[in-house]
């Protein structure tokens, strides 16, 4: 008797296990089917809800000291917002200590690969009352470029998979990776909500002048690892010139984040960051360029500084990403473009 029941129930375990197993597989092949030929169908989102939360933090407790502070009218509040390229190469105490005495440096960046994330970024200093002088947006031309159809970078890879191995890293860090920043967006906004149900605020009083958070990103290696950095850039479509000649979303983006910022009374300074030459001989300069200036909205005093090429190879950890010695040398380059438009004011 004991062992008839034994034995059945392992075949229900194992016929629940089943279904599972069926479940999951037949769920993973209806998501291979719609990211290959339905890109829209999720959310277009690249950004951790952890940036989000310490952004907002910093945000508000950055409005919270100019308002209670009784010298912070003797200050200069400047804000740098940015992407990874900004956070990985922006040491905001080197930025404090060598532009105008008494200013404060707000850092407001993440992961992130376009215009979109960067207004996203902008959105908790936006969300106060703090008026900075000056707002500097730190990114790349590429980040202008309207994101390819995720389905022409699907087939692209799969006929460059050649083992089961690449295959599942594709599926797993590539097509899995939308479902969790998508996933990250809706805890954001339960998060935000609940905040604003509840008439919440952040309690958190670090300071809101610290550094911004690095995403401790690997040094490449070997010769290997910067050629395969080279062509996951190239996978998101970077390097065609007719991608930057067809897109309008992102600068229209940009355009919209600059009147916001403007009508605060913010002055904008775009800041291109340091690229590593690999990258720089990918990228089609003329269209990208182009695409900037088309961004840039007329006949407003909008400071382009190009330093894409201010730091050396040995610079970098990756092709846009700065290591500790590229921050070091970045630094007197970047602290003088900003103090040249502060001291115009």
């Amino acid at each position: 008797m004991m062992a008839a029941y034994q034995r059945q129930t392992i075949r229900a375990i194992s016929g629940v296990a089943a279904g599972i197993l069926l479940a999951v597989l037949a769920v993973n092949a209806c998501l291979v089917v719609f990211t290959a030929t339905s890109p829209d169908w999720l959310p277009r989102q690249f950004f951790g809800v952890d940036f989000i939360a310490d952004n907002r933090q910093r945000a508000r407790a950055a409005a919270d000291w100019l308002a209670a502070e009784s010298n912070a009218a003797d200050s200069t509040f400047v804000a740098i917002i940015g992407l990874s390229s900004a956070s990985e190469g922006v040491t905001l105490d080197t930025l404090s200590e060598q532009v105008a005495d008494g200013t404060r440096v707000l850092g407001l960046a993440g992961g992130g690969r376009n215009m979109r994330d960067v207004a996203r970024y902008a959105e908790p200093l936006l969300a106060t009352q703090a008026r900075p002088a000056l707002v500097v947006l730190a990114i790349s031309p590429f980040h202008l470029m309207d994101p390819p159809s995720s389905s022409d970078a699907f087939v692209r890879r799969l006929a460059r998979a050649e083992t089961l191995d690449e295959l599942r890293g594709y599926w797993f860090i590539s097509r899995r990776s939308d479902i969790k920043y998508a996933v990250d967006a809706g805890i954001d906004r339960l998060q935000s909500s609940a905040f604003t149900w509840f008439d919440a605020r952040v309690t958190d009083t670090r300071d809101p002048w610290r550094e911004v958070m690095r995403m401790g990103l690997p040094q490449a290696a070997g010769e290997a690892d910067w050629r395969n950095n080279v062509a996951r850039y190239g996978e998101r479509g970077y390097y065609e010139a007719e991608n930057y000649r067809l897109s309008s979303e992102q600068p229209s983006i940009l355009r919209s984040l600059i009147a916001d910022l403007e009508a605060r009374g913010a002055r904008t300074l775009i800041v291109l960051m340091p690229e590593h030459s690999r990258l720089r001989a990918e990228i089609p300069d003329a269209p990208a360029m182009s695409l900037l200036t088309r961004a840039v909205p007329d006949g407003e005093a909008i400071q382009i500084v190009d330093l894409r090429s201010a730091v050396p190879d040995s610079g970098f950890k990756d092709i846009s990403h700065m290591n500790a010695s590229g921050r070091e040398s970045f630094g007197p380059r970047f602290a003088e473009a900003v103090s040249r438009v502060l001291a115009a004011e």
